[in-house]
This record gives structure tokens, C-alpha cells and sequence, in this order.
């Protein structure tokens, strides 16, 4: 199965008792092949329906390179409560079919197109970003680095409100004499009711939310500073580490030990030349 889908994810703002439409485009770039649309709600205060016939499955075939447009129409019902709704539009592979009013697709490949519905009659939204979690080396104190090693730790940020937010941030690296590395957390999104670990741009690949590369020597302080895109508020954290170059200065030791020993060897070469008894 090859299809793109777009948009990935739609967000609607929108009040009780109303309607939104979306568009969609649906392409194939597999096997000609049929694709049943349809949706997931997961609750009774919100429908989604399929085209001017108010579908609630769609079916189409497309051949290879082609692509389909349609719309989707979402109603939220008058006695909805005022908070985020996750509803999808699912493009299966397969005709499916219809079992106690649930659509089944025919296989198991299929590819969701996500909608984020916030319901507010107001237009205020409701957010409370807080930091649940800040950590460095999985530990709560003071941590101890080899002055090269990666440093590496998490932040794990909470919304206790009910409507999702985006989130940004730095963490400041201060040494004793100032502040030594800004490393940029970019935009990233955490739904109503829920935690998220954020990352940074360097740690895309990493299971950590930030990366410290470089040399550090001596004691340091990692300041992290959260706010959200709403203005709601900046919240800030401060852990501790120190780095000591146990590497380099075992390197050192290991040179030093062994120009000692060559010396040694070499003078004792010399006095044993100078007593050395003379032949006639």
C-alpha cells in the first residue's frame, strides 16, 4: 500500500451545534487499487459525513498516479462539551463492509488522517503547560560526567488543561564563569490532559529529549525555560552536573607512567656502562 494522504493532521476551531467542512486528497502511488473512506469519532458528540450524499463510507478506485478530492463534513452536536476532540478520516486498501454499524476494512492496511477539534463557544481556550519532569543521566541530583562524554537527559511537560497547546523552550548550559551553550527546544505539540516529552533539534535520533556534546570540565548548571504559544505562561527547571576528565587523565597517567619507567630503564643503562670493568 502507497497513498498519500493530505492533510496528515486538520485543525478546526469550532462552537456547539455547528458544522465544518475539510478537504481531503487521497493518491495512489501503488497497485491500482479500491480504498474505502470513512472515520473514527469515538464519541457521540461528533459525526463525520462523507461528500454532498452525507456518506458515511466512500468508496473509489484509483489506478496508479491518480488522485481523488473530496470533503468531509464534521457536526458537533448542541450539548457537546467544550474541549478537544481527536476524530480520523481512515483511507483503507479493500471495499470493506458494513457489520452492526461499524465499518470494517478489508485488510489491515490503511492510513489515518488526523483531526484536532477544539469546541469552545468562547474562543478562550483552556491550558495549564507545566514541567512534570526534568532529569539529566536518569537521576534526580547531582550527576557525574567524564568531561567527554555525551550528556544526555529528558523533559517531560504536562498540560492539565483541557484544550491542546503548542510548546517552546531553551536549556541554558552556565558554567561558573557564564553561560557556555543555547540549545533551542522548536514548536511541538501537547494535547489537553496529557504529557509529552519535548525534544530538542539534536536529539531527533536520540531516546533522550536533549544532547550535550562538546568538553565540559568542572561544575555546570542546565536551565531549562518552557512557555506556551498561547501566552499562558513560562514555567523553568535547574539541574546540576559536574565533568571530570577521568579519560584524559588516565590517558595522562598512562604516558606519565610509562616515560617514568623508560627513563629509569635508560639511566640504569648508563650507570651499568659507567662501572662496566675495564679489559687489559
Amino acid at each position: 500500500m502507497n497513498v498519500y494522504i493530505e492533510p496528515a493532521t486538520s485543525i478546526i476551531y469550532s462552537k456547539p451545534g455547528t458544522s465544518t467542512k475539510i478537504e481531503y486528497t487521497v493518491r495512489n502511488d501503488g497497485d491500482p487499487s479500491s480504498f474505502l473512506i470513512s472515520s473514527i469519532t469515538n464519541t457521540p458528540f461528533v459525526t463525520i459525513t462523507l461528500g454532498e450524499n452525507k456518506e458515511t463510507t466512500h468508496s473509489v478506485f484509483l489506478p496508479t498516479g491518480r488522485t481523488e478530492k473530496g470533503f468531509a463534513t464534521i457536526s458537533i452536536q448542541d450539548s457537546a462539551p467544550e474541549k478537544d476532540y481527536y476524530p480520523q478520516l481512515v483511507f483503507g486498501l479493500g471495499s470493506g463492509r458494513i457489520i452492526e454499524g461499524k465499518t470494517t476494512i478489508g485488510t489491515s492496511q490503511r492510513v489515518l488522517s488526523n483531526i484536532l477539534l477544539t469546541v469552545t463557544s468562547t474562543g478562550r481556550l483552556d491550558t495549564n503547560v507545566s514541567i512534570e519532569k526534568f532529569s539529566i543521566g536518569n537521576q534526580t541530583g547531582v550527576v557525574l560526567y567524564d568531561s567527554i562524554d555525551t550528556i544526555d537527559g529528558d523533559i517531560l511537560v504536562r498540560n492539565s488543561g483541557a484544550n491542546w497547546t503548542y510548546v517552546t523552550g531553551t536549556i541554558r548550559v552556565v558554567s561558573p564563569i557564564g553561560t557556555v551553550e543555547v540549545v533551542q527546544i522548536p514548536k511541538q505539540r501537547v494535547l489537553g490532559h496529557s504529557s509529552k516529552l519535548v525534544y530538542t533539534d539534536r536529539s531527533a535520533n536520540s531516546a533522550h529529549s536533549f544532547q550535550l556534546d562538546g568538553i565540559h570540565i568542572g561544575n555546570y548548571k542546565a536551565l531549562v525555560s518552557i512557555e506556551s504559544t498561547d501566552k499562558a505562561g513560562r514555567y523553568s527547571n535547574t539541574k546540576s552536573f559536574t565533568a571530570v576528565p577521568f579519560k584524559l587523565l588516565g590517558i595522562l597517567l598512562i604516558v606519565i607512567v610509562i616515560t617514568t619507567l623508560f627513563l629509569h630503564k635508560l639511566n640504569r643503562g648508563q650507570i651499568e656502562e659507567e662501572v662496566l670493568p675495564v679489559k687489559l
